[in-house]
């Protein structure tokens, strides 16, 4: 997990801040926020998305080197301007089950036909 983190920060998002890839450093929030997609493609048979938004609510740090497990359901999905929408409600829990982050997933999983 760590060295997926770590290479997320680095190659993802660009960032070689050390505090994302030094002994005891964090793990990136961008790959917090981006373990709501294989939850999902993991949880459900889900095509191609179209990310819409996301809510994050980080309680507690998440250091590199610890084991982190992601939870989550499909709270609702609602139609707008013809797109499809889902939301996912997540949490991302430490090693020892203390709850680092909640997120609130939101993705077009159908697009509007045009035309």
């Amino acid at each position: 997990m760590s060295e997926d983190a770590r290479t997320y920060a680095e190659e993802k998002q660009r960032d070689m801040d050390p505090r994302w890839s030094e002994e005891g450093g964090y793990i990136h929030p961008g790959w917090m926020a981006a373990r709501m997609t294989p939850l999902i493609h993991h949880s459900y048979h889900y095509g191609p998305a179209i990310h819409a938004r996301s809510q994050i609510q980080n309680l507690r740090p998440a250091r590199l080197g610890q084991v982190v497990t992601v939870a989550g359901h499909f709270l609702k999905t609602y139609e707008r301007k013809g797109h499809h929408y889902a939301v996912v409600d997540g949490v991302i829990l430490g090693e020892d089950g203390t709850e680092l982050a909640f997120i609130r997933h939101t993705t077009i999983f159908e697009v509007a036909k045009r035309g």
